[in-house]
């Protein structure tokens, strides 16, 4: 498919025509139910969707169904950051609240000798349990504070972005179907 937004019909806005993407591809019921339909896939370092759509349907036009099967909105957002863009990420959004500007941001995110930057605490046990930063320094004796580990701004939003890897592809033998599922949906 040389480009997914070409098969979607247009409508007109104040005089200019514009591409109706408010319509979304809905799955054939037979391939959504069956099993087989998706496979796990981990992105490798600064790969985009269309790298994927390339190295596994052969056809980065395919990025589409990349986007569908992980329910992709925004590509800039929904999708993992590269180094550079973490970095640009985490300025912009953390300048504020850390008082510093530029790379200062970045130290600041890291800094362990401050308890500003604590997103929360995690049990070394179990570090699917935590506990608010309040929590831990409002606690009485009944919380062994040596249970628990501070995750700090950087290591929680590094473990977001890195959890984006993780994406779901359709399995290719399903891609021709999914298309021609497209252009019914969209009338085309």
């Amino acid at each position: 498919m040389p480009s997914y937004f070409k098969k979607f019909p247009t409508v007109n806005y104040n005089g200019t025509i514009l591409t109706d993407v408010t319509r979304r591809a809905k799955f054939i019921d037979a391939i959504r139910i069956n099993p087989l339909t998706f496979l796990p896939y981990t992105v490798s370092g600064d790969d985009r969707p269309e790298d994927v759509a390339f190295y596994y349907y052969g056809d980065a036009g395919f990025v589409w169904l990349v986007y569908l099967a992980n329910n992709i909105i925004d590509p800039y957002t929904d999708w993992v950051m590269t180094d550079s863009d973490f970095e640009k990420f985490l300025i912009k959004k953390y300048a504020a609240q850390s008082g510093t500007e530029g790379f200062e941001v970045l130290n600041w995110t890291l800094n362990a000798t401050i308890t500003e930057n604590i997103i929360h605490y995690e049990n070394i046990a179990d570090p699917t349990l935590t506990l608010s930063p309040d929590t831990i320094i409002l606690s009485d004796s009944s919380i062994a504070v040596s249970d628990w580990s501070p995750v700090r701004v950087y290591e929680y939003e590094s473990r977001i972005n890195e959890d984006k890897r993780n994406v779901t592809i359709i399995n290719k033998i399903y891609a021709d179907s999914m298309e021609k599922e497209l252009e019914a949906l969209l009338n085309v």
